[in-house]
């Protein structure tokens, strides 16, 4: 019995109740793939039928609705017979209108069974035989369930996880599978099944008879290993001796009915190349990060990268093909760096730090005392150490070979903002005065680093913005004078020891935050405030808010928090999510409630515009900016602005004066009284804010040109 307390947890931007042992929450945080296969799959569904009805068999406590609905609607009608699990349930799902519940467990007849207790741990349940003559659960089969919920006699997507009880749910969804057929997601786990004097085998025997013939296969931390025959038993027989419990726990298994080979082909396919995409950016973020110098955070990390990606079966040709040379990329940094780690764990010093990091975790537990004092002070000394006081300064190089008679500039730019247009505003501006020479980085994309051996001294300088190469290729650039645009949003959190590799580039901030932090380590930093164009003053329609959701962590959910019991709110929500960011999808309820319309992507940055214009309140999309163009843009239209308290916003918006800001750890409600005064003070604070810019702007030009600083 679980008796540990009931609290609320965030998975995903999204919070939950749940018992404070619930284990979700770390396993989506520290497995990028897992429970996200089921939301892809559940959408991909609902785009080739036009409908999502879903039945949950094992429901717990309703996250895998929560999990879905980030992706699609739909209806759902979760079954769980535990009744802790129940009443949480119905607290995390009584605002969705499209939730039934069955509260029965599912077997494979309609019976009262003695003597079973569910056995709950982590956040998970087993039901076991005891010998108490006390308990009493009721079960019933799949078909019954489908005949009380009319609804759902039309279910195109069915989940079953009960912890060794799938065989016997099978058993029991006789006229389920021949009739309605839905597809099938299922755990499978061989132990639970021998324990209950069951063949592993029989689940497939069971897919395969009711025409069910091809299976995708993932790992229990979500990657799909390969698509079988459901009647080749070798390759099922194979998958059962893999299990290890070390490396691989039990098996997810994606299955359709024959009819729907189409289909179950097409979703094959897109998950294959969702999940190549997913770990491509996870490994290229790791790689950048080793390669600009942070090397011993991030090698660590990549002894848990997965290399599975790179041997998925199901149209192996096919799949190279398209990655082509990308894959060979990888795969020779993957196995470079596997080895690499291999040799470092066979050293003496590996395996005398594991004793040691284990005498620790011991001596000195994670909530200990002594671990939170000695935390305190590692965080002290590193502020003391960091400081102008300090050692931690570097003695930048003060001259550079600069050729001023040349009008050549070589920017290097991310390649996402060729989209969004957000850095435009710098390219224009040094083109008054350069011959400016745009090259696009799209190595965040897994594309190579571009190759910049061409660069000599005949350009005037080099700039890049927001993204550096390597170290490497820094220094291998044959050209003095290098500027580097940083962006608080992408370098803040890196320390000292990073920072000290660029002592002899240039860099100018948009962000005072890390100006200030620079010129405390000795760099040659330069702070230059940008602001727009002011527009006219449009105070747009009363209590109407606008919020483009581009990150998980602030969604619609955090925008409720805010508003607390602020009343009479209309909101408009943009639904184009930053690249790997899934959306929140709000309630039914709240749809209602809110009055809530969307709006995709927009071809003219204009209809972008004219959408904000028509609203009184932006809600900021991001915990943090680089520049922060979308609610300055928001500003100068005269907006009050909504945004966590922290940089850049905070460095333009003063709380409850031009804007209001809230703790982005701790949403509160805060009190939109005086909207039409903080709409009048944001206008006139961007107004006056762009006649300084125009102005300031001028020491970017003098700050390229100048030799000796």
């Amino acid at each position: 019995m679980d008796n540990s307390k009931i609290v609320k947890k965030t998975i995903l931007g999204k919070e939950m109740y749940m018992r404070e042992s619930h284990r979700l929450p770390f396993y989506l945080d520290n497995f990028k793939l897992y429970d996200r296969a089921l939301p892809r799959i559940s959408k991909a569904i609902k785009e080739i039928e036009g409908h999502l009805t879903f039945v949950d068999i094992g429901a717990n406590i309703g996250d895998t609705v929560e999990l879905v609905t980030m992706k699609a609607e739909g209806k759902f009608l979760c079954i769980e017979g535990d009744k802790d699990f129940c009443d949480i349930l119905k607290m995390n799902c009584k605002e969705n209108l499209n939730v039934e519940l069955e509260e029965s467990f599912c077997g494979e007849t309609d019976e009262t069974c003695n003597d079973i207790v569910l056995d709950k741990s982590g956040g998970t349940g087993k039901l076991e035989n005891i010998k108490t003559g006390e308990n009493k659960l009721v079960f019933k089969k799949l078909d019954t369930i489908i005949k009380e919920h009319k609804k759902f006699d039309k279910a195109n997507l069915v989940k079953i996880d009960t912890d060794g009880f799938e065989i016997s749910i099978l058993k029991g969804s006789e006229f389920v599978l021949r009739e309605i057929h839905p597809a099938l997601f299922l755990e499978f786990t061989p132990n639970y099944f021998i324990e209950k004097k069951q063949n592993p085998t029989e689940f497939f025997d069971i897919l395969y008879k009711n025409k069910y013939k091809k299976a995708l296969i993932y790992d229990n931390f979500g990657f799909p290993l390969k698509v079988i025959d459901t009647n080749d038993l070798d390759s099922i027989n194979k998958l059962i001796s893999q299990i290890d419990h070390s490396e691989i726990y039990y098996y997810d298994i994606f299955t359709m009915h024959e009819s729907n080979e189409k289909d179950f082909k097409e979703i094959c396919d897109k998950e294959i190349f969702e999940v190549i995409h997913i770990l491509k950016l996870e490994l290229n973020t790791l790689i950048n990060q080793i390669k600009t110098g942070a090397n011993n955070q991030y090698k660590e990390k990549l002894n848990d990268f997965p290399d599975k990606f790179i041997l998925l079966s199901i149209e192996k040709e096919k799949l190279r093909k398209e990655i082509s040379e990308k894959t060979v990329y990888y795969e020779n940094i993957i196995n470079k760096l596997n080895n690499e780690l291999v040799e470092i764990k066979k050293s003496k010093g590996w395996r005398m730090l594991l004793k040691l990091r284990k005498i620790s975790s011991l001596l000195f537990p994670l909530d200990g005392y002594v671990r939170k004092s000695t935390y305190l002070f590692r965080k002290v000394f590193k502020r003391l150490l960091f400081s102008k006081r300090s050692v931690g300064k570097v003695n930048s190089k003060r001259n550079f070979t600069v050729n001023n008679n040349s009008k050549k500039i070589l920017y290097i730019g991310h390649s996402y903002h060729s989209k969004t247009k957000s850095t435009q505003f710098l390219v224009d501006y040094l083109k008054e005065s350069y011959d400016v020479e745009v090259v696009l980085d799209n190595s965040w994309q897994g594309d190579p680093y571009p190759d910049l051996n061409f660069v000599d001294e005949k350009y005037l300088a080099v700039i890049f913005f927001q993204q550096l190469p390597s170290i490497e290729v820094l220094n291998s650039i044959k050209n003095e004078n290098i500027i580097f645009f940083p962006m608080f949003d992408s370098y803040s959190f890196l320390d000292f020891n990073y920072w000290k590799n660029l002592e002899n580039i240039k860099i100018i901030n948009f962000s005072s935050t890390v100006h200030k932090q620079l010129l405390e380590w000795g760099l040659n930093s330069i702070y230059v405030q940008y602001f727009p164009e002011p527009k006219d003053f449009i105070p747009g329609n009363k209590n109407e808010i606008f919020f483009w959701q581009r990150v998980e962590s602030i969604n619609f959910n955090t925008l409720k928090k805010v508003l607390g019991k602020n009343k009479d709110f209309k909101v408009h929500i943009h639904k184009a999510t930053d690249p790997s960011n899934n959306f929140y999808q709000p309630n039914k309820a709240d749809e209602v409630k809110y009055s809530i319309t969307y709006s995709s992507w927009f071809e003219k940055q204009s209809e972008f515009l004219d959408l904000v214009k028509s609203k009184s309140i932006y809600f900021a999309p991001r915990v943090t900016e680089g520049i922060g163009q979308s609610f300055l843009e928001a500003m100068a239209m005269g907006k009050a602005v909504i945004a966590p308290n922290n940089p850049t916003m905070n460095e333009y918006i003063t709380h409850n004066i031009n804007g209001y800001l809230y703790d982005f750890k701790n949403p509160m409600p805060i009190d939109l009284g005086s909207i039409s005064e903080v709409q009048s003070n944001a206008f006139e604070y961007i107004k006056q804010g762009s006649v300084d810019w125009s102005k300031n702007k001028l020491r970017i030009i003098e700050f390229i040109s100048k030799s000796k600083l």
